[in-house]
């Protein structure tokens, strides 16, 4: 942009001056001002600075990374160049860094003197004579606890690994020191970590520390665990109502001389006797060498396990299908039961007796299924909350969708399924009514896991208990054992032990009283009061994936032997009979004078619910009662894992 002004000359004309300066980026460029020393170009779209002329006359050298260098003071007394910010420090001399290192070493190695009862002899000699070389001072003290050690500890109470001595010599500037242990920065941090034997002992001693099976008894235990597992799993294939599993119980007791019990038959020591209760319980003796009325040995462990009971007329048919209605027995999640294959098993009682009925275990079988709905459609029944996204009324079993003859008539379908039925085991509609049918899963018990370490299976709570427990009782028969050992199989107890099959019935009492008079027992009261009772049933086992519903402190696991659980119930110990302290007591002396390998929990958080056993039952018959039992996962689920 021109700029004009006027200038009146010598003679008094004015003239106008026009002044068009060259435009310097977009802006007129500005005159310097006169009194400015140099007038140098900007620098980065700025005038340069120009330097004080005092610290031009110290130095002019040029900007670095974008500011002055600072200029060193010629006064200062370290005239050397910086070391990382900061001025280099001198290196002491290499007797004086030996030493330090030493001295350190010393302090560690008085620290393991101060615990020298775990060390040899002539090892503490030799860490004496270090320390009191590095640390001349400290030697007449190190010299009186070697000497105390030496004549107080026997050299056979000493144990642990010795230092490493290195024959080399440490020139400390106090003297030399040949033979001193010599550690690598290797060894001192291994050593740091390693836990002193003198706390680790004394841990051993006060803590309670659940330990492996395994771990503890080596390969015979496993090879043992795994020939009972393989029959263990026949068993459980066996005997998947209460039913079959009495069948089995019995079939096993009488192979090994046990006889039905008579009540008017004298009973002597050695004796083995059963009593089937209805087809559906079962308890069983050893008679022993002690009188009975010095108590009696109980074993109680249930055969009942959560299951899908037909209801007393249960066959319909609904849109060209005919379904079974059912009830669901015990605790359990409906939707764990739908989509999976079921074999149907029970008895039917007709006006001519009794008939079994076994459909879907053999290979050759068809199966049931209680069907589910596929996810495209299952938006509302998403929903629901888990104890209600299959309701009861909705575990119907699929079971036929032919019409007899191939006919269009109404209900031909069921009319067909009655028909089968009838040919094959000679029953009617109306036989249902007193029938005992259950839908139970129809896979198979097997191993699980690739070390085969888990057994898989329906119905393992209490089976796995019951199966143990006559084991058990077979092995004592084999001996005359000091007390009566009386085992008792229950039916009832996933719904609350009632009915003349559960604990909450007469027969245990019954049976006892009878035994004892057929004794010489005075009474039966005697008995109960001196007997001592296992309550043979599972525990919930700490699973990994859904820890928040245990305290770890508390709770089983896989792996670590017996579960002792001092009392069940739930919220406050409702419903349990919570063992004293004396009958844990006995039961912690009995398995440790024994070598078993236990652990201690209960079912679950205080505030997360919990669940009962037959144990509360027997206990108040006067015996004292606690529940020892195998960890499970997945407990009342069609696949338990134990």
């Amino acid at each position: 942009m021109a700029k004009r002004r006027k200038r009146v000359n010598e003679v008094g004309e004015e003239t106008e001056i026009v002044e068009t300066e060259p435009k310097h980026r977009g802006r007129p460029k500005k005159i310097k001002d006169e009194i400015e020393i140099v007038t140098e170009p900007k620098h980065r779209g700025r005038p340069k600075k120009i330097k004080d002329e005092i610290e031009i006359e110290i130095a002019t050298e040029p900007k670095h990374r974008g500011r002055p260098k600072k200029i060193k003071d010629v006064t200062s007394e370290n005239a050397e160049p910086k070391h990382r910010g900061r001025p280099k420090k001198e290196k002491p001399p290499v007797e004086e860094r030996v030493k330090r290192k030493y001295t350190k070493k010393a302090d560690k190695i008085a620290l393991q003197l101060a615990q020298a009862e775990t060390t040899p002899i002539e090892i503490l000699t030799a860490q004496a004579a270090f320390v009191s070389a590095v640390l001349p001072e400290a030697a007449d003290k190190v010299n009186q606890l070697v000497n105390r050690v030496e004549n107080a500890v026997p050299e056979k109470k000493r144990m642990g690994r010795p230092p490493k001595i290195a024959a080399k010599a440490v020139d400390t500037g106090a003297a030399s020191v040949v033979n001193a242990p010599i550690y690598s920065e290797e060894e001192t941090a291994k050593s740091d970590k390693k836990e002193n034997p003198e706390i680790k002992a004394l841990k051993k001693k006060l803590f309670y520390e659940r330990k492996n099976v395994l771990v503890e008894k080596g390969a015979t235990a496993n090879r043992g665990a795994d020939t009972l597992s393989k029959e263990y799993i026949k068993f459980l294939n066996a005997a998947k109502t209460e039913r079959n599993a009495v069948k089995y119980i019995i079939a096993e007791l009488e192979k090994n001389g046990f006889v039905p019990f008579n009540t008017h038959t004298k009973y002597y020591s050695g004796d083995k006797v059963y009593v089937n209760n209805r087809g559906k319980a079962v308890v069983a003796a050893v008679i022993g060498k002690k009188p009975v009325d010095r108590g009696v040995s109980i074993l109680a462990a249930h055969i009942d396990s959560p299951r899908i009971d037909l209801k007393q007329v249960p066959l319909y048919e609904s849109e060209g299908l005919a379904l079974f209605k059912t009830h669901y027995y015990g605790g359990l999640k409906k939707y764990q039961w739908t989509a999976v294959p079921l074999s149907l098993q029970g008895t039917v009682t007709t006006a001519n007796g009794n008939i079994d009925v076994n459909i879907g275990e053999l290979d050759t079988d068809p199966v049931f299924v209680i069907t589910d709905l596929l996810p495209h459609l299952s938006q509302e029944q998403d929903k629901r909350t888990g104890n209600q996204l299959i309701k009861g009324e909705e575990l119907n079993i699929l079971t036929g969708s032919v019409p007899y003859l191939y006919s269009d008539e109404k209900d031909a379908v069921k009319l067909n399924i009655l028909n089968l039925l009838n040919i094959k085991y000679g029953i009617t509609e109306a036989d249902f009514i007193s029938a005992e049918l259950s839908a139970v899963p129809a896979f198979k018990a097997r191993e699980a896991g690739l070390d085969r370490s888990f057994v898989a299976g329906y119905g393992q709570d209490d089976r796995v208990c019951a199966y143990i427990e006559l084991a058990a009782l077979i092995n004592a028969s084999n001996a005359t054992p000091d007390y009566t050992a009386v085992a008792v199989f229950a039916d009832k107890e996933e719904t609350g032990s009632n009915g003349n099959t559960g604990l909450q019935g007469a027969y245990l009492k019954n049976f006892i009283a009878d035994l004892g008079r057929s004794l010489g027992a005075a009474n039966a009261r005697s008995i109960f009061a001196n007997s001592l009772c296992l309550s043979a049933d599972v525990n919930a086992a700490f699973d990994p994936t859904y820890p928040d519903v245990l305290e770890k402190n508390n709770a089983v696991y896989i792996g670590k032997g017996a579960a002792v659980t001092k009392f069940t119930g739930s919220r406050g110990k409702y419903g349990t009979s919570d063992a004293s302290a004396e009958t844990v007591g006995r039961i912690r002396k009995l398995f440790d004078e024994n070598g078993i390998v236990w652990q201690t929990g209960e079912l679950g958080k205080v505030d997360n619910g919990g669940g009962g056993t037959v144990a509360l039952h027997i206990a108040e018959l006067d015996v004292d009662t606690i529940d020892i039992g195998v960890p499970v996962l997945s407990m009342h689920s069609p696949y338990e894992v134990t």
